[in-house]
């Protein structure tokens, strides 16, 4: 179901313009995933925390190589990717 969630999210955003709503939506997919991750309430399980875990860095990946866009989807795209490796930094 992640999966499905961040290529809905993501996946015909990558070579163009982000939208404004898109943004949002991107954004909160990506703290939700934090979220999980950082779970200290264990209101997750280890399954859904790994699953969390792989998108991120997945997600992470694809964004550093996404080349479209303008300077506010760029701007976007560095947002997300610093969010990402805030919430994989905790971790270490």
């Amino acid at each position: 179901i992640i999966s499905d969630l961040v290529n809905a999210c993501f996946k015909e955003d990558l070579a163009t313009n982000v939208n404004a709503s898109r943004q949002s939506l991107q954004t909160e997919l990506v703290q939700r995933l934090a979220d999980i991750l950082n779970d200290q309430g264990k209101q997750y399980d280890n399954s859904a925390k790994s699953a969390a875990y792989y998108h991120l860095k997945s997600l992470r990946a694809t964004l550093i190589n996404s080349t479209g866009g303008n300077i506010q989807t760029k701007a976007h795209r560095s947002n997300l990717i610093f969010l990402i490796d805030k919430n994989l930094s905790v971790l270490k």
